[in-house]
């Protein structure tokens, strides 16, 4: 039988020990990843297809960036500027956008269920369907 410790895992092999180095655990790579999505913003370069799940944009600049089947689910994204960005086919499921901005925005095919709209700025955006509009309007969008 092997003994687990939070340094090392010793399995016994006739009579010996052997220590075997920790693996390090797979989120190892998240502070890489930030660093790289962070250069992207920075560099204005395209998130289409980009992971940002549950990552805290607050008051960002996204203006105009393609985000194309982009995943933002549960992301924080509280008065990002997100006007004539092109959101077609993301996934904005469980989002908060209060007081965001996506004026001219295209939102063909995004998911926006459970986002928290309140005070978002919808005007001029392209491809929300005709009830999509009235439930952001329910929970007080500006559309």
């Amino acid at each position: 039988m092997a003994e687990i410790s939070a340094a090392r895992v010793v399995t016994p092999i006739r009579g010996r020990r052997r220590v075997q180095k920790k693996t390090p655990p797979p989120a190892a790579a998240k502070p890489d990843k930030a660093k790289r999505l962070v250069a992207k913003i920075r560099d204005h370069d395209s998130l289409a297809g980009e992971d940002m799940r549950f990552l805290w944009l607050n008051h960002s600049d996204l203006s105009g960036r393609d985000l194309r089947h982009a995943n933002l689910r549960g992301a924080r994204l509280n008065c990002v500027n997100m006007a004539g960005s092109d959101l077609r086919g993301a996934v904005l499921e469980g989002a908060v956008l209060t007081g965001a901005c996506l004026q001219g925005t295209q939102l063909g095919d995004a998911d926006l269920r459970n986002t928290l709209v309140t005070g978002a700025n919808f005007q001029g955006a392209k491809g929300l369907r005709r009830e999509t509009r009235r439930i952001l309007q329910e929970r007080g969008a500006i559309v």
